[in-house]
């Protein structure tokens, strides 16, 4: 199996620009990335409604493949997918897909 690069790339509401993070498949093609928490003084005074994008990329051998694309609608740990935790599965040479008018790439979702 490849090692292969995986990007992070997280927009939370009122920032100014997105956040970004890098991690390295290991040598059975796994990855992890830690939650991603914030805080905001002005999300807590003001009402609002929580959109937070998160899209995933990963890079293999001079490729680029869209592995994750979503946008989270509360705050929540886990809240993406009712408090399940996120485990994908992503093959390179699948085209993305989408699921109930959400893009979820190339990866898939496993329990």
């Amino acid at each position: 199996i490849l090692t292969a690069e995986v990007e992070r790339v997280y927009d939370w509401p009122r920032n100014l620009r997105p956040k970004s993070e890098i991690v390295k498949t290991d040598d059975q093609g796994r990855f992890y990335f830690s939650a991603a928490t914030g805080t905001s003084i002005l999300a807590q005074l003001l009402p609002h409604e929580p959109t937070i994008e998160q899209t995933m990329f990963i890079r293999c051998e001079g490729n680029e493949y869209e592995a994750w694309l979503y946008t989270k609608h509360n705050y929540e740990n886990n809240g993406k997918l009712h408090g399940k935790k996120i485990n994908l599965v992503c093959d390179l040479a699948s085209k993305p897909i989408r699921k109930e008018g959400e893009i979820f790439g190339i990866c898939k979702l496993v329990d």
